[in-house]
């Protein structure tokens, strides 16, 4: 991208599973419970949050219409066609977002990593085990 602003001097392409991962945060983080809080904060005159939540927002809503077309290209690699500038807005918050999704995911998966390790251990022993009865048997 040259800068922030402007036209794109590159394509970006996305690829099909990044759309769809896109598409799946995208549908859980979108929802009029957002358009609530925007105006409880209208409500409280809190016009500076007000304002970020309607950027988020609108962001969002372009980059669904002008590059996921509301998803009916799911499936499918796609270049951005948004300006820089609110590609930049989206994907800094989609990095955050992943970024606290994976912070608040840590514990079950490294209890799915340890569960996986005590599976390992066991199918590992009952081999091990029935490798030296078979053994003695034959």
């Amino acid at each position: 991208m040259a800068g922030k602003t402007g036209a794109l001097s590159m394509s970006i392409t996305i690829s099909a599973p990044q759309g769809e991962a896109l598409w799946r945060l995208f549908e859980s983080t979108l929802d009029p419970s957002c358009l609530a809080q925007l105006w409880r904060a209208v409500e409280k005159r809190e016009f500076d949050t007000a304002d970020s939540i309607a950027q988020e927002y609108a962001d969002t809503l372009d980059f669904l219409i002008e590059d996921l077309s509301w998803g009916a290209g799911l499936g499918e690699d796609f270049e951005l066609r948004s300006p820089p500038d609110l590609l930049f807005r989206v994907f800094t918050r989609v990095g955050e977002e992943a970024a606290e999704i994976r912070e608040a995911t840590e514990p079950e998966r490294e209890e799915a990593r340890q569960e996986e390790e005590w599976n390992r251990l066991l199918e590992e022993a009952s081999r091990d085990v029935l490798a030296v009865l078979a053994e003695g048997e034959g």
